[in-house]
């Protein structure tokens, strides 16, 4: 084991995070434009399996992470936020950006 460990509650903080991640994007992608009925389902598709692992971990009840379980769940956090990036574009870049409304 490395010298470097973090209280359990880290992990806590990290899945909550996620769950906070998922809440604004979800009110997000239903106010936007780009809102689908299926955004909720989407969104639970992409963040479920990492948050699932980090629950999993956290329910083994460590008491402190190591270095090489915080590097491995940096890595997921890395990995998961360029395919958000790759999978939904930034709505800056969105072709409806700028539109006026026309009056009726």
């Amino acid at each position: 084991m490395s010298g470097l460990a973090l209280p359990g509650w880290t992990l806590d903080l990290i899945i909550g995070l996620t769950f906070l991640e998922f809440v604004i994007l979800g009110l997000y992608r239903t106010r936007s434009s780009r809102g689908t009925p299926s955004a909720w389902v989407d969104l639970a598709l992409h963040l479920g399996p990492g948050t699932l692992l980090m629950l999993a971990l956290r329910l083994t009840a460590p008491q402190t992470l190591s270095a090489p379980v915080m590097a491995c769940l940096a890595a997921a956090g890395l990995v998961h936020t360029i395919e958000m990036v790759r999978c939904h574009p930034s709505a800056n870049a969105s072709p409806g950006r700028g539109r006026t409304r026309t009056r009726a």
